[in-house]
């Protein structure tokens, strides 16, 4: 039985993976993944023309497409289309397709199984200079892209709620490899390893975040995510007595140094003068002064200046 591997790449091996003479062959490569790209379906042959022979008319197209069904019938010695299907369709009882594996634990809920499945994108690295074609390739590999994420995403949120922090932050990571740049995944492992008692390290995905954005897509992170880190921050510099964590710190990341919009706020200015206790703390809600309505004033701040009080009495003598 053959073997068509579409996540991570495209290629097709026979019996205990022995390559094929298929290889160099790359519109017949390209056939078989738009025949696979539907387990049940397969693609129409008038859709496959139009995709791997736009440049020349129908009577062309048609005659290319069946030289190429020919000499991958030749190449591989077996029928891997279904005759039975008016589509180009492939044959389960001939070759197998990690796409097709794919898919079908996503559609089982077998998330982990998908997971596991996921090698990488549709068709990675794999071009024909075919507009068209290239449109679909693209298409298809966002949605299966979207099914990956969701699967780890869904695994994450899993583990954390049994409580299984190690296992949530293993997921959680792998998420944030997949899309560094997407907020609800950057958020939720900053959370969880905050939760772990990995605060340090939450931080240190968020200055990744922030330079990331700033030098790829010249942007700024999403508010939740600086609130996050915000508080993060606190939490390490105004432990009960001032203590710091029991963990040591990571020398890579320095608390004072991340940027977030609340760097200049009364709390952060007092941060030298002892404990200092949220306001808020007692209602389980963190509430930051200032989010609303302007900075906390101080005594003697932003009020005139400081005088002190009369006598009514006149001056002692």
């Amino acid at each position: 039985m053959y073997a068509l591997s579409t996540l991570g790449g495209l290629s097709i091996v026979g019996p205990e993976g022995m390559p094929t003479r298929l290889a160099p062959r790359r519109r017949a490569l390209a056939l078989l993944a738009l025949a696979a790209s539907s387990a049940k379906e397969g693609i129409s042959r008038d859709r496959a023309m139009a995709l791997l022979w736009p440049e020349v008319d129908t009577a062309g197209a048609r005659n290319s497409l069946k030289q190429t069904v020919f000499a991958i019938r030749q190449a591989l010695g077996a029928e891997v289309f279904d005759r039975a299907s008016p589509n180009l369709r492939l044959n389960p009882r001939e070759i197998t397709v990690d796409l097709h594996h794919f898919e079908h634990a996503l559609a089982a809920g077998a998330h982990e199984e998908a997971v596991g499945d996921y090698t990488g994108p549709f068709l990675d690295g794999f071009y024909l200079d075919l507009l068209e074609f290239d449109r679909w390739v693209e298409r298809v590999r966002q949605r299966l892209d979207l099914g990956y994420a969701r699967s780890l995403e869904i695994l994450a949120v899993r583990a954390r709620l049994r409580g299984e922090m190690s296992a949530a932050i293993h997921w959680y990571r792998r998420l944030v490899e997949h899309d560094p740049v997407s907020t609800s995944s950057v958020l939720g492992l900053m959370l969880t390893l905050a939760a772990a008692g990995e605060p340090l390290e939450a931080l240190k995905y968020y200055l990744h975040h922030v330079t990331l954005l700033r030098e790829e897509f010249d942007a700024r992170p999403s508010p939740k995510i600086e609130l996050a880190a915000e508080r993060i921050r606190q939490e390490l510099t105004y432990r009960p007595g001032g203590a710091m964590p029991s963990a040591p710190a990571d020398e890579s990341v320095d608390i004072a140094d991340v940027p977030t919009p609340f760097s200049e706020s009364p709390i952060v200015a007092r941060r030298n003068s002892g404990p200092v206790r949220l306001p808020g703390r007692i209602s389980g809600q963190t509430r930051l002064p200032g989010r609303m309505s302007g900075p906390t004033p101080l005594p003697g701040r932003n009020s005139g200046p400081f005088t002190l009080p009369t006598n009514p009495n006149g001056p002692t003598g």
